[in-house]
């Protein structure tokens, strides 16, 4: 039986801790309003000017969203025209909730990253790792800088750590080599299951479809984990349910 210490892999991948979640999306939404600066212009004009302009009918658009261009995915500035249209329809469009209001949404969705940063490293190394590898997310300076600005990367990176952390894989067996013999031996013992393909990868596949929607590039990451995926599992019925629900859901 794993230790309490080197949970199974199906452990951290109930609901989010309330009161956790609520104090690092209050950091995050500090972490917004004391970062003044500016520092690239893609966080304006491939964000919320677009959804400006989607919502309120003008704002400027730059030639990658051109007719002839095309190169930039719409979902990521929908998601703050979707603000935007509450804020017209509640009366609330001010010129401050405007400024502010995607960058609140990004510290909403960073703080969940964090804590999903938590629930991926309990997964892999145990509960102590888990706690350092948050502490490491909340203190890193580029993370304080970047994070809660209206990149799309920004928006891909917390999709990226969430969809990971609900990924059937074993990540056990992958750093079992890496730990103690003892903690190696259990972290060996929690195997993916057909329960977990079955109720695990959907919600997986799902977030990961939504990261390569916002940014398509994000694709190129999310082929070696499915390839790993298919060849790691129990059978070849298994398999391809893998590749069926990639292929439905992705």
């Amino acid at each position: 039986m794993p230790s309490a210490r080197h949970a199974s892999p199906g452990a951290p991948r109930g609901p989010p801790p309330p009161r956790l979640l609520f104090a690092l999306v209050l950091f995050r939404v500090a972490n917004t309003l004391l970062v003044q600066s500016y520092f690239n212009p893609d966080e304006y004009w491939q964000g919320p000017e677009v959804a400006h302009r989607m919502a309120f009918g003008y704002g400027h658009l730059t030639w990658e969203w051109s007719g002839a261009a095309r190169l930039r995915s719409c979902v990521h500035p929908l998601v703050f025209a979707g603000l935007y249209r509450a804020l017209r329809a509640l009366g609330c469009d001010t010129r401050w909730a405007v400024a502010w209001g995607p960058r609140l949404l990004q510290a909403g969705a960073a703080g969940l990253g964090d804590l999903y940063v938590y629930r991926l490293g309990v997964r892999v190394f145990g509960e102590r790792a888990g706690r350092w590898a948050l502490a490491c997310s909340l203190t890193s300076w580029f993370n304080f800088y970047c994070i809660t600005r209206t990149f799309s990367n920004s928006l891909e990176a917390v999709l990226t750590v969430v969809a990971l952390s609900l990924w059937p894989m074993d990540y056990g067996a992958a750093v079992a080599p890496l730990l103690p013999s003892k903690a190696g031996a259990s972290a060996t013992t929690t195997a993916v299951t057909t329960t977990d393909i079955t109720t695990s990868l959907p919600k997986a596949l799902a977030v990961a479809a939504l990261a390569v929607l916002v940014r398509p590039t994000s694709v190129l990451g999310w082929i070696p984990v499915g390839v790993v995926t298919v060849f790691s599992a129990n059978s070849l019925r298994e398999a391809a349910r893998v590749v069926g629900l990639a292929c439905c859901i992705g």
